[in-house]
């Protein structure tokens, strides 16, 4: 409904599920054919996925297990996703795919804050900062 910006109940059966208004439930969809779009034009991984625009992310995450249990020959059953965070958080800063795994953007905390990493160094989980209520992560390199 364009007068009260809420999306109409008949297209939430048919799209990703969600909570947004009309407008940015709208701005997501774009931003999701685009990915999907240079995805498909690429015909290989990309360098960043935006795994929140993704209809399925645990799927995604269970594809990157299955790749690396094929690729050193053991069973899925012993496989578990680890992450690693750079201390970038423009995709436009990743210089290639990464050894192992795959890189994802688009995650954010609640209830914590980030502090970023010196150098080579990790950043980490800290309190939360007031009024920053869902501070977006760096670039997440998720291997398994």
């Amino acid at each position: 409904n364009l007068q009260t910006n809420k999306v109409n109940a008949k297209w939430l059966d048919m799209a990703c599920p969600t909570l947004k208004g009309l407008s940015p439930c709208f701005a997501d969809i774009l931003l999701r054919y685009a990915q999907i779009d240079e995805w498909a034009n690429a015909a290989k991984l990309l360098k960043s996925i935006w795994v929140s625009g993704i209809f399925k992310p645990q799927s995604f995450l269970t594809s990157n297990m299955q790749v690396a249990a094929r690729t050193n020959s053991l069973p899925l059953d012993y496989m578990t996703n680890r992450s690693r965070f750079y201390n970038i958080r423009d995709t436009a800063e990743i210089q290639g795919l990464p050894e192992v795994g795959v890189n994802v953007h688009g995650l954010f905390l609640e209830g914590a804050g980030w502090e970023e990493g010196k150098g080579d160094d990790e950043g980490y989980i800290t309190e939360s900062k007031m009024k920053d209520l869902h501070p977006a992560m760096p670039i997440c390199n998720v291997y398994a």
